[in-house]
């Protein structure tokens, strides 16, 4: 299998999870100051997903989409 599969718990996938992860540390919510997208996805390319950085982009903006996470898987 080579898609990463979402958790049962939350609907989240690896991915999905860990950069919400980065951003809680890097101390990112609707009322922090402004970062680059650049900064999350170094941090989590760096601590937490050893993959190359286009799959931490994609999810990334697919999590800021309106639409329904389980239509783009």
């Amino acid at each position: 299998m080579d898609r990463a599969l979402p958790y049962i718990g939350d609907g989240l996938k690896p991915v999905q999870r860990r950069i919400i992860y980065a951003m809680s540390e890097l101390g990112l919510s609707a009322s922090a100051k402004y970062k680059k997208s650049a900064r999350t996805v170094g941090d989590v390319l760096g601590k937490y997903h050893p993959h190359g950085d286009s799959a931490c982009y994609e999810a990334m903006v697919l999590m800021a989409q309106h639409l329904p996470i389980a239509t783009h898987w």
